[in-house]
């Protein structure tokens, strides 16, 4: 495992060419304004820690036309900064553009550059042709930002004010909870050097070794951070993150400005302090009127709720019950971990690195909640801001647990409880269902069955319409008078194939008859395609509006006389012995009408016998003409397994089948005779 995440802190970055400039990507680990005097140079820290491969920071109110050398040159390294490793530095300014890259001459930690634009720079840390490097955790120089001289400073500010000290909401906060510190009237220097604004923390007692160890200093801090500065015993995270033990006891704090960045435990440079100081008790689970909360419940997760593929853009919702994090004897805090599919191709915060894997810690929930819900929504930037921020893609396994502790050989984490994980896959834009065709995989998926319709046109024809899907290259449609039948089958070449009209005249044997229909799609054509079949939508083929005209002279004879009969929008009602015309209709009574069968000169049969079979099938089928028949069978989940060709004559046809060495079940045998389908299943026992 790697550094520790804060959700909602930057990400990652991606693999570049040797000593080419790195421009994207990048784990956000600081920013700075640029500083800017009159009397140059002037420096500030971007970051009072030291860089790691694949480290950015931002620095802001960059002047266009001005000089700037940046480095990472403070460091204990015997070598000093970029000893470690051969560094090099990438500039890009707002717009993108790359201002400088590399290092300056005979220097190894140094670049110099004169601003383009305007605005936040970026600046990437990277390993000379390693981006972002096979290694992220080795110390490598401190980043710091020199302004040379040129541009335009903004207006001297040159008062040094700290402020009045308002004190603290709540005096003696628990684990978890917190308060906050007021700080009026701020000022902080930029001229004639760039000044800083701090938080300084002091322990009453002097032998109190919670935090840091002592008294301490918290960095990058504006005038009006310290308007309303909220913390907590963890300091919102920055102690744990930084494995360092949250605050016990009792602790001063107060603010104060420096005329020289950076220089926080340099006296000569404190150029004012707040007078007063506020006092903080921070309790522990064992003091009074903080129950210890020892359970460690990493809670329920609602895995049916996560979407298992997320294209770019999309968001799921990691959705927790019942989370409770122990404040004693250990502090717990809720962590995901991510950890790559093998072979998936993933990429992260580390990229195909030998330990790729990460967690980020949830500020959301904290030590001492007992029983909470929470929902942390998911997406391929990990909820990061910023224009470096690189997607997430691959397979990744995402488990989230109560963190307690880290190895500190392993850097592995310890956990008191977990979940059970879930795999998300982050797909690219060019991905299959994100983009570009789906996969040929037999069987193919089902067509949506709530997207089919049927509608009777004022002509007399009948439409049937179904949503395509996505990488089909046609489909069949089945349609069906009754049942039982006659039944037919056509075909509908195309990538948007999605409707299918059958003429009034084709339908003019079927008024007064239930039309249904089914279909189909594949994404190949050889043997066939056989994507599985939807359920039949049907309705009843009534009296449309001019289709009378077409109608036999006996058509609406072969109704019951007397009877009302509902189609699928309408009642149709006939008088005793009355033939209706035109469009006369009865809004009410019940669907009780007789309905004459009427045979057609295209309907074909089909017995399969025995049944259940060993293995042979012989098929009776009656043929509507001399030629050939295709005749398909498909397993139960309309799989085609076999394909045959036969030649027959019109009228009664026997067939045999051998199907015994396929595994025993339900299969269906369909014959294909022009357009028209027939089927039947066997069992094979």
């Amino acid at each position: 495992m790697k550094k520790i995440f804060l959700l909602g802190a930057a990400a990652v970055l991606s693999a570049f060419t040797a000593y080419s400039q790195c421009d994207e990507g990048g784990s956000l680990f600081g920013d700075a304004p640029a500083p800017c005097s009159e009397t140059p140079p002037v420096s500030v820290d971007i970051a009072a820690f030291e860089v790691w491969r694949g480290d950015l920071y931002e620095i802001t109110d960059v002047q266009a036309g001005a000089s700037y050398t940046v480095d990472i040159c403070q460091s204990a390294l015997p070598g000093g900064g970029g000893s470690a490793w051969d560094a090099s530095l990438t500039l890009v300014a707002p717009s993108g553009a790359i201002d400088a890259f590399g290092l300056d001459a005979g220097s190894l930690c140094e670049l110099t550059f004169t601003a383009s634009e305007d605005g936040v720079y970026q600046m990437f840390v990277n390993e000379v042709g390693e981006c972002p490097g096979v290694s992220q955790d080795v110390d490598n120089g401190s980043p710091r930002v020199t302004y040379n001289g040129g541009g335009t400073c903004p207006d001297p500010v040159t008062a040094c004010e700290a402020g009045v000290n308002n004190g603290v909401d709540v005096a003696s906060i628990c684990p978890g909870e917190i308060t906050t510190l007021n700080i009026d009237g701020m000022i902080i220097p930029n001229t004639p050097t760039q000044g800083d604004g701090f938080i300084e923390f002091t322990p009453t007692d002097p032998l109190n070794t919670s935090g840091l160890g002592g008294q301490f200093v918290l960095t990058g801090f504006s005038a009006a951070d310290l308007a309303a500065y909220s913390f907590d015993n963890d300091l919102n995270g920055v102690l744990s993150a930084n494995l360092f033990p949250v605050l016990e006891g009792e602790w001063t704090i107060k603010g104060f400005v420096t005329s020289v960045a950076g220089t926080y435990f340099d006296p000569l440079t404190r150029c004012d302090s707040t007078d007063a100081v506020a006092t903080v008790t921070f309790l522990t689970s064992a003091d009074a009127g903080c129950e210890p909360v020892t359970a460690c419940e990493a809670g329920t997760l609602d895995q049916a709720g996560i979407d298992s593929e997320l294209c770019p853009g999309e968001a799921t919702d990691y959705s927790l019950t019942g989370v409770t994090i122990p404040n004693s004897p250990l502090a717990g805090q809720y962590t995901l971990v991510f950890e790559p599919v093998p072979g998936s191709g993933a990429g992260g915060p580390f990229g195909g690195n030998p330990d790729p894997s990460f967690f980020l810690t949830l500020n959301g929930i904290v030590a001492g909640d007992e029983n909470v819900d929470a929902v942390v929504s998911i997406d391929a930037e990990l909820l990061t801001t910023g224009a470096a921020q690189p997607a997430m893609t691959g397979e990744w396994t995402i488990s989230g647990g109560i963190l307690t502790d880290v190895d500190p050989v392993t850097e592995e984490p310890i956990f008191c409880d977990v979940v059970p994980s879930v795999v998300i896959n982050f797909k690219g834009a060019d991905e299959f269902p994100c983009g570009g065709d789906a996969p040929c995989e037999n069987p193919y998926p089902a067509v949506d069955q709530e997207s089919l319709s049927v509608v009777e046109n004022a002509n007399g024809s009948i439409t049937f319409t179904w949503d395509p899907i996505p990488g089909q290259i046609g489909c069949i449609v089945g349609v069906r008078v009754g049942p039982p039948g006659p039944t037919a089958a056509f075909t509908r070449v195309g990538a948007n194939a999605s409707s299918f009209t059958v003429a009034a005249v084709q339908l003019e044997p079927y008024v007064f008859s239930t039309i249904g229909f089914r279909v189909r799609c594949g994404c190949q054509q050889a043997p066939a395609i056989v994507g599985p079949f939807t359920d039949y939508e049907e309705i009843f083929y009534g009296l449309g509006s001019g289709i009378t005209t077409q109608m036999t002279p006996n058509a609406a004879e072969k109704l019951a006389i007397g009877n009302t009969l509902k189609t699928a929008n309408r009642i149709v009602s006939l008088n005793d012995g009355t033939e209706t015309t035109g469009s006369t209709f009865n809004l009410s009574g019940a669907a009780n009408a007789t309905i004459s069968k009427f045979k057609s000169s295209l309907e074909s049969s089909l017995d399969v016998f025995p049944n259940p079979t060993a293995g042979n099938v012989n098929l009776n089928y009656t043929a509507t003409k001399d030629g050939v028949i295709n005749v398909r069978v498909f397993d139960v989940v309309g799989k085609a397994v076999a394909d045959f060709n036969f030649t027959v004559n019109e009228g009664s046809n026997f067939l045999n089948l051998d199907i015994s060495s396929f595994d025993k079940g339900i299969y269906v045998i369909e014959v294909l005779e022009g357009q028209k389908s027939t089927t039947s299943k066997v069992v094979l026992k």
